[in-house]
């Protein structure tokens, strides 16, 4: 190529920077919405060993951990 491209210089390093603080991000926000789905199970569970539970109950309390009711 016998273009001089040196005048990209800048516009090729600032959009490596936005690409790099936007993969930044969106692993805190992957991390955060890890961590808010692992409480609301734990949320769930927790709301499940205060019911007084039997031998048969256990699976219908199991499945209501994943329905949407």
């Amino acid at each position: 190529m016998k273009t001089d491209l040196s005048f990209l210089a800048k516009e090729l390093f600032a959009a490596l920077l936005i690409v790099v603080v936007i993969s930044l991000m969106s692993t805190i926000f992957a991390g955060g919405e890890t961590l808010l789905f692992s409480l609301y199970t734990l949320f769930d569970f927790n709301q499940i060993m205060k019911r007084d539970v039997t031998t048969q109950g256990v699976q219908v309390l199991t499945l209501s951990l994943y329905w949407i009711s």
